[in-house]
């Protein structure tokens, strides 16, 4: 009696620490600041979109002047750390399991080649952006509108 005891208080024991703490996951805890405005890019080679967002005032004149310009004169592109979404998320950036990270993110006429790539490159390599590059920074891609809030 005395050893079932124990194995059954080992067994609560161990399945207590190992909860499902998500934690340790990418988890949808994107936060949205006040002020914060909502902005869809496209992949211009592969036609693919996803979405970004900034309360940021320099960075929001740079972006409210490449949206005075017709599309195909917006030659800025984004660049910037990417974070991991879980599927929790749901279609918080047009399918992708990953997002730049709020307010960490810029416009910029030029980017290492290194952090280039096509959104569903980036999603089939995302642990070499997230943990290696630490950066996406695709050339053809161009802001394409401003947005309502994904959430």
């Amino acid at each position: 009696m005395k050893t079932a005891s124990l194995l059954l208080l080992m067994t609560v024991v161990l399945f207590s620490a190992c909860k499902n703490d998500i934690d340790n996951d990418p988890v949808c805890n994107v936060q949205a600041g006040t002020n914060m405005r909502f902005f869809e890019f496209e992949h211009v080679a592969s036609g693919k979109t996803f979405v970004a967002w900034t309360n940021q005032d320099g960075l929001l004149a740079v972006v409210d002047q490449q949206l005075s310009l017709p599309l195909e004169q917006r030659t800025m592109h984004i660049n910037g750390p990417i974070i991991r979404l879980s599927a929790s998320c749901g279609d918080l950036n047009k399918g992708w399991s990953w997002i730049h990270k709020p307010n960490a993110w810029t416009l910029a006429d030029a980017s290492i080649e290194l952090c280039d790539g096509s959104p569903q490159y980036v999603e089939d390599h995302l642990d070499e952006y997230v943990d290696v590059v630490g950066a996406y920074c695709p050339w053809s891609s161009r802001l394409k509108a401003e947005i309502s809030s994904p959430f």
